[in-house]
């Protein structure tokens, strides 16, 4: 069993335990023990204490701090006492802390076996022991958190603020005692040290040695890092080596956290700057010169580590070792060997490679969503850097206003620290909405440094010049070509689109696109919003920042950029044939052989998904050079990730560029009709649907296809099939003929569906939505169980929906369909809303009008979820919203045609005016749905049943 409850943790130690019980002898001091514990119990019985766990002292559990130290101070009289009799000086100090535990109690079986009845976890357990470990005899020392919830009446001092090993604030200390206490103040521990304000932070109480530059601003952020960095850097002999692309702010973060734990390094903390060195004898050097240590002798780097490891533990910062990484590696580790009481903090943009190293990645600040709270985004990382800094440059406020530019700001700066501080630099003289429309020119625009920094540090292009700089040729053009490439790229991609032949012994992509890794100018890379997507894919992803990507793309159409052994590599020339690899490349891939029905659909979806950016790429490429089977191959996938993932706009607008007759590949053309007529029936544009099936089947019977024809032939009379079942039923009943004489099952079976779905009345229905349902797994199979569910709801067989909605969204997740997911939830929110359970049926309705807005499925963006979704808002008193969703939905809902569709909005807006008290209104709604669709008692019992609910609701208004 585990709880968690706020409790108050009391810590106890008796002051030279072990020295006492030398002198005594085991057996004298057995005695002792046994009466130093007997009186503890009995104090603790009458303070209603629980007593957790003992060695030499006590872990003592209270409800409430103030018995806590009741507790504490009898006990201390307790041992003054006992000292008396015993002839035994007995002295002991306590830590006390109040907070959030986990209390875990062991089964009778383990308690059997020794276990304690009670564990207790939880940071405030070593948080208590630190405080007891700087206590002094006779001391009970306290947290704040304990000190606000002592009764009065206690005496209660401060001792000051106190920084913790593994406590990312300081912590005030204080005693409480009686007349005895001395209050005398406590001397440093080794994990635990007095500190005082600095500023904007802290710095301890004692002296401690050291060159940190001063801060010049405050630091914002990155508390999950330090936090990080203290776990990783423990203490001497620890070495971590800060890794991140220029700009992200290694050497800030590095600083800050030296001087937050500069308690802990008695010897110093050392800062060393190495932009300028070159050599490994020049890093010795630097070393030197930092720590004040003058070299001798024949050897020089054993001299100085063996002066270094003469002192406490020592914390040297070495800032910007990229440029010497093969040279300084030999002569940290070597140092390492020779001084073992030195922790080490590396920046660089490349790891060492050394043993014992500890890579952390430190990536640049997230930047919030667009469309979060207002509260939300002010506390954002990235955002509060740009605020604080445009204020110390100049008058700046964040408003609502102004908010989501700020956002769309710091996210084209890709969240790096010294990219937002270069922009909020020129927020004095444009706001941040202008800022946005000039990225474009990002390094023109962020070309004004601070005075004093250097070159590295000064520009973002500077930053990205120092990385450049330091690539071979082969590491440079690899780079440069990585730049066609949006929205990151696979290894199979880099591969295939990376030409890097113009050198001897030019490197594999697989080990160039390692190496840039090591460097920090390529990582990998989760899109926006693609967590889901990532968390499918087997394999990594690569991208670049946005600023660095810009950078390459410079450098690929610069012919001096790089220069191979014939001459330059890069170029206008070399960009067009990089871009028609990448083409081609993203053409050849096969997404009806990877996107289908079969089970793995999903992950192979998720990973198509993710190439949506290259894929634009692609296409706009091949379209402006005018080879259309490229681009109609580059559409395909675009498509199919349209119709599964949404949006549907994105394949269906670019579709209108792409002259299909032109291309020259039969199959292809067949293929772009076929995804083009499944996009244009999504978004509602019945006309374009038409047209893609009628060419469709007028290319497959220029090709003898009889079957593929018929097919295209049943598209042009499904296009906009709600609009008149009543002539689309007929027709649809040639088809099937036609199609039985052909022999084509799996076109009857869909006919056999749309010949369910437009039957006129109920029993009809269900019965050849029955016979499908249980036809298998297939796509026919469950948009019948759908529709199943679809009926149950009109005659309110609500478990029977439920049932048929889970086997519609198992079968959707497992291939990644948000159409049949969106399907799913839909049935599942009417179903509880028709139940009368609004709470549980909101969340669905959201959640389904939500993903028919992702795919942009029109009937359900504005039809039925919709409308029950307005219902529950009235519901909720909510009318102001409900109407807004109901007045939106009516045009949009006239214009798809369906009547049935559009009765049931108007009955919407019927219990709408009921609730607004305009019963006119309601009344003329109703009419109208009631002349507009006469027959839905017998076809739709669904909609029929809500359009009872408003008739219900506006007679009885009426009475």
């Amino acid at each position: 069993m585990v709880e968690t409850a706020s409790r108050a943790l009391l810590l106890t130690d008796v002051v030279d335990s072990t020295r006492m019980v030398e002198e005594l002898g085991d057996e004298r001091a057995a005695a002792v023990w046994a009466a130093h514990d007997r009186a503890a119990r009995e104090l603790l019985a009458a303070a209603g204490g629980l007593e957790i766990d003992k060695t030499d002292g006590f872990l003592l559990l209270f409800e409430d701090v103030s018995s806590a130290v009741t507790w504490g101070i009898a006990w201390h009289a307790a041992l003054r006492r006992l000292s008396v009799e015993l002839g035994v000086p007995l002295t002991a100090r306590a830590g006390l802390h109040y907070g959030d535990v986990v209390l875990r109690r062991n089964p009778p079986e383990d308690v059997a076996r020794g276990a304690k009845p009670l564990e207790v976890e939880g940071l405030a357990k070593p948080v208590a022991a630190r405080v007891m470990s700087v206590a002094s005899g006779g001391q009970t020392l306290l947290t704040a958190a304990a000190g606000a919830r002592l009764d009065a009446g206690h005496e209660l001092r401060s001792h000051g603020w106190w920084r913790m090993k593994g406590v990312d604030a300081p912590v005030e200390l204080f005693e409480v005692g009686d007349e005895r206490s001395r209050f005398l103040p406590p001397p440093d521990g080794a994990k635990v040290y007095r500190v005082v304000r600095d500023g904007d932070g802290w710095r301890p109480a004692r002296d401690v040695p050291n060159n940190l530059p001063v801060r010049g601003d405050a630091f914002l952020g990155r508390v999950a890092e330090l936090r990080e960095l203290g776990t990783r850097l423990e203490g001497p002999g620890t070495l971590v080596t800060l890794l991140g692309p220029g700009g992200t702010g290694k050497t800030r973060l590095s600083l800050e956290f030296a001087r937050a734990t500069l308690g802990d390094w008695p010897g110093g903390a050392w800062f060393v700057e190495l932009e300028d060195v070159r050599a490994g004898d020049a890093l010795l050097a630097a070393l030197a010169n930092a720590l004040g240590v003058q070299l001798t002798g024949a050897d020089p780097l054993a001299w100085l580590a063996g002066v270094v490891a003469d002192r406490p533990p020592t914390l040297l910062v070495l800032d910007n070792l990229e440029q010497l990484v093969q040279q300084g590696a030999p002569v940290i580790e070597r140092f390492r060997s020779l001084a073992h009481n030195v922790g080490w903090l590396v920046s660089s943009r490349e790891p060492l490679r050394v043993a014992g190293e500890q890579v952390m990645r430190l990536e640049a600040l997230s930047a919030p969503a667009a469309d979060a709270p207002f509260a939300e985004i002010a506390a954002s990382d990235a955002v509060r850097l740009f605020v604080e800094r445009a204020k110390a440059a100049g008058r700046f406020e964040l408003s609502e206003d102004n908010s989501a530019d700020v956002v769309e700001l710091v996210r084209l700066l890709d969240g790096m620290p010294l990219a937002i501080e270069l922009a909020a630099a020129r927020a004095p003289m444009m706001g941040p909405r202008k800022l946005v429309a000039r990225m474009s020119q990002r390094f023109k625009l962020l070309a004004r440094g601070r005075r004093g920094a250097r070159a590295r540090q000064a520009t973002l292009r500077g930053a990205i010049d120092w990385s450049w700089d330091l690539l071979e040729p082969a590491e440079r053009l690899a780079l440069a070509q990585c730049s066609v490439f949006r929205g990151g790229f696979t290894l199979e991609a880099a591969e295939a689109v990376l030409d890097l032949d113009v050198f001897d012994d030019a490197p594999w992509p697989m080990d160039v696109v390692q190496t840039l890794m090591d460097k920090s100018l390529l990582r990998t890379w989760t899109p926006d919003g693609g967590g889901d997507d990532r968390a499918t894919l087997s394999d990594p992803l690569f991208g670049m920042y946005v600023s660095i990507q810009e950078y390459a793309s410079e450098k690929l159409r610069d012919p001096a950029a790089v220069v191979g052994p014939d001459g330059p590599v890069t170029g206008r020339s070399a960009e067009r044939a990089l871009s028609e690899r990448h083409a081609r490349h993203y053409a050849g891939d096969d997404p009806i052989a990877r996107i289908d029905e079969a089970e793995g659909a999903a992950e192979r979806l998720a990973g198509l998904a993710l190439e949506r950016e290259n894929l634009r790429v692609a296409l706009e490429f091949a379209l402006e050079a005018g080879e259309l089977d490229v681009a109609a191959a580059c559409w395909l996938p675009l498509a199919v990730v349209a119709r599964m993932r949404g949006p549907a706009s994105a394949a269906a607008d670019p579709f209108a560029r792409l002259d299909v007759g032109r291309v020259s590949d039969p199959d292809l053309r067949d293929r772009v009709w076929t995804e083009s007529l499944n996009l244009f029936a999504r978004l509602g544009r019945f006309d374009e649907e038409r047209a893609s099936a009628t060419s469709l089947a007028e290319l497959r019977s220029s090709r003898g296809d009889r079957t593929g024809a018929l097919e295209a032939r049943v598209s042009v009379v499904r296009a906009g099939l709600f609009q008149d079942r009543e002539r689309a039923r007929p027709l649809l009943r040639q088809l099937y003929e036609e199609a039985e004489e052909l022999g084509a099952e799996e076109l009857m079976l869909r006919l056999k569906h749309d010949l369910a779905v437009t039957a006129p009345d109920g029993p009809e229905l269900a019965q050849g939505l029955r016979e499908l349902a249980e036809s298998g797994e297939t796509r026919v199979a469950i948009s019948a169980t759908y529709n199943l569910g679809v009926c149950g709801l009109g005659e309110g067989r609500f478990e029977d929906v439920h049932a048929s909605c889970d086997r519609v969204l198992a079968w959707a997740l497992e291939r990644g369909s948000r159409m049949f997911e969106m399907l799913a939830y839909n049935n599942r929110g009417q179903a509880l809303a028709m139940a009368g359970d609004w709470d549980a049926a909101r969340p669905m309705l959201e959640r389904t009008v939500r993903l028919a807005e992702e795919i942009e499925e029109r009937r359900w963006q504005y039809g039925g979820p919709s409308i029950v979704l307005a219902l529950a808002q009235v519901q909720a008193g909510e009318l102001v919203a409900a109407r807004r969703r109901l007045e939106r939905a009516l045009p949009l809902s006239r214009a798809l045609g369906d009547r049935y569709e559009t009765a049931w909005v108007l009955a919407g807006l019927a219990r709408l005016c009921v609730a607004e008290g305009a019963l006119d209104g309601a009344k003329r709604h109703l009419d109208e749905a009631e002349a507009l669709a006469p027959g839905r008692a017998e076809a739709q019992l669904h909609i029929a049943w809500w359009v009872r609910q408003a008739w219900a609701a506006y007679e009885e208004a009426a009475a």
